[in-house]
């Protein structure tokens, strides 16, 4: 054998496909938006209030993807600092 199949590996990493399809949708609503506002004069009107939805959802699972993957940022420098002022 050879590794994980297509199918496990898919389902490892569904967090990033599923932020990829976020943002990919994000992306596109808010162009159209646009497009639609600036020259047809016409705003979705669900269209601002679901991609604030798909932002909030793609900054949790971009943070769930950062841990995976010990990405995340980290907040050593407090560590460090506390630790002095503890030795103090």
């Amino acid at each position: 054998m050879s590794g994980p199949g297509p199918i496990k590996n898919f389902f490892s990493h569904i967090e990033e496909h599923v932020c990829e399809l976020l943002l990919a949708v994000f992306v596109t609503l808010l162009f159209v938006q646009i497009i639609a506002r600036q020259f047809f004069y016409y705003t979705i009107p669900w269209g601002e209030e679901l991609a604030t939805y798909m932002f909030v959802w793609f900054a949790y699972l971009g943070a769930v993807v950062a841990a995976k993957m010990s990405a995340h940022n980290r907040v050593a420098f407090q560590f460090r600092f506390f630790r002095q002022l503890s030795r103090k």
